[in-house]
């Protein structure tokens, strides 16, 4: 127990320093830019709000504020307005000066984003030398460039559109689809018209198509989702029961159930089909200790059950990978954080279908988020912390970057008008502006921090029956307590993601 706590409390200060470590680097490359050009910076603070720590070195006030969504660095020559509603007090009065001359300004400006550019690129090289950890062996892994469908439900819309067990999609609604969380969030934000359009092949017989295939939002989710398939995942012996035909035909607990009479098994169901639809001995191949194993063995009926059965139970084993997580290339992770950003922002800022940017708005994350979101990295791997760290510096540049007031890219565009026109915005202009961008993004964080509660009470609260019984190994000899509790073993060696952990995490915003 007091380990546990004592890890808990490692986690909550790793979270906060690199959220501090984000926030800083950015402010440091205003202030030092800022200093490099001549320009006076009366204040450093990490948070906004009333100061709670404050220590003064030079010209500069350092703070620590009470709100820490943030922080920003004084720099009258580049703000001549000021904006108190998001500094809080400014108990400390600075001399009136002129605006520094605007190609300055934009120096200074764009300082702060590449801060957060160049902390990125250092920890994507760090992320690159460290190799991806998974439970899965490498000659077994299901490994493709898309989604890959594992099972289909043959009395669902998915079925009757075309969908098949063994379908790798490409491409949703013309979007580039490269594994299971880009095919989450484009069936979500794309499928407009109660439909989606998926483009595909086939792993088995390499067929191509492309469908239409209804989507839904199923009761008690708050995303859509085309119903009734089932993501591709390995099968992992929980147990095998004693003097079963499982037993006597030499399979062993955690083997990987790879081949059913040939065929690949991507899903519990084509397992359960093979055995019951064969006729006499089953040919299956297992890989154990780093190796393929064939192994014969002729299923029993079972009247209970009124199925035939081996004697197995056994859990999914699912390499699923965080969107921040899927690339060990530098060039490729940053390419990869800055193009889910850029697709959030298409989205809403240019949608391409009536309801598009309400949907990418309702699955908006905000700081409850980025906190939540970090310390469940920080607890599954240092190095997806990293490479989540990585990706908020880039989301924090781009975001930073955009044209709007109070925003770094704003401060960009009133130092441009000064250098193309050869005068400054008035004032007044300038300070009613900023304090309704300001009065705007406070209202942006409440709504994002509303999202996140209601994200995180759907993903975190109680469950129904049906749906933990979903979340639980399947065991295929269920009437034996014994099998059911030795295949349970499995839920804490493999992860368990839902569609709405995906789309919140993706769409998570500085």
């Amino acid at each position: 127990m007091l380990i546990k706590i004592l890890l808990i409390i490692l986690g909550i200060i790793a979270v906060v320093f690199f959220f501090g470590l984000t926030i800083f680097i950015h402010e440091f490359g205003h202030f030092i830019a800022g200093k490099l050009l001549g320009l006076k910076a009366p204040i450093f603070s990490i948070g906004f709000g009333p100061s709670l720590l404050k220590k003064k070195i030079g010209d500069t006030e350092f703070r620590i504020s009470l709100i820490p969504l943030g922080g920003y660095v004084s720099l009258p020559e580049l703000d001549p307005t000021g904006m108190e509603l998001i500094q809080g007090d400014s108990d400390q009065k600075t001399e009136e000066l002129k605006p520094a001359i605007w190609w300055k300004r934009i120096i200074v400006a764009f300082a702060g984003p590449l801060g957060n550019i160049i902390l990125a690129v250092v920890l994507a090289f760090i992320i690159s030398a460290c190799p991806r950890y998974s439970n899965i062996p490498e000659q077994v892994r299901i490994t493709s460039s898309g989604y890959v469908v594992g099972y289909v439900d043959e009395e669902s819309a998915a079925a009757e559109a075309g969908i098949r067990a063994g379908d790798i999609i490409h491409e949703v609604n013309g979007r580039k689809v490269v594994d299971y969380n880009d095919f989450v969030q484009e069936v979500h934000l794309g499928s407009l018209d109660g439909y989606a359009t998926v483009c595909l092949s086939n792993l088995y017989d390499s067929a191509e198509a492309c469908l239409r295939v209804p989507v839904e939002m199923p009761e008690g989710q708050k995303y859509y989702s085309v119903k009734g398939i089932k993501q591709a995942a390995n099968l992992v012996i929980g147990s095998v029961i004693t003097n079963s035909p499982a037993a006597m035909a030499g399979f062993k607990e955690k083997d990987y159930l790879v081949e059913c009479n040939g065929v690949r098994l991507l899903s519990s169901e084509q397992l359960s089909s093979c055995i019951n639809n064969t006729d006499g001995e089953i040919n299956a191949t297992v890989f154990r200790d780093g190796e393929f194993i064939n192994l014969k063995v002729t299923p029993k009926y079972d009247e209970n059950e009124q199925r035939k059965i081996i004697g197995i139970s056994y859990g999914y084993a699912v390499d699923f990978v965080r969107p921040w997580d899927r690339y060990r290339k530098p060039i490729d992770q940053l390419k990869g954080d800055a193009g889910s950003i850029f697709r959030i922002l298409d989205s809403l800022f240019t949608p391409k279908t009536k309801g598009e940017a309400s949907r990418t708005a309702s699955a908006l994350g905000g700081p409850i988020s980025i906190f939540t979101v970090m310390w469940f990295n920080i607890a599954s791997g240092f190095v997806s912390f990293l490479a989540f760290i990585r990706f908020l510096n880039i989301n924090l540049a781009i975001l930073n970057l955009l044209p709007i007031p109070i925003l770094d890219g704003g401060h960009i565009i009133f130092a441009l008008w000064r250098g193309i026109f050869g005068r400054e915005l008035p004032a007044k202009v300038i300070t009613i502006v900023c304090n309704l961008f300001a009065a705007l993004l406070i209202c942006f964080f409440v709504f994002v921090s509303f999202n996140d509660v209601l994200n995180l009470t759907r993903i975190f609260g109680g469950k129904s029956d049906e749906e933990k019984a979903e979340e639980k190994p399947v065991a295929e000899e269920t009437v034996v307590e014994e099998s059911e509790k030795k295949a349970q073993l499995l839920d804490g060696e493999y992860e368990i993601v839902t569609e709405e952990e995906t789309i919140s995490e993706q769409a998570i915003t500085e």
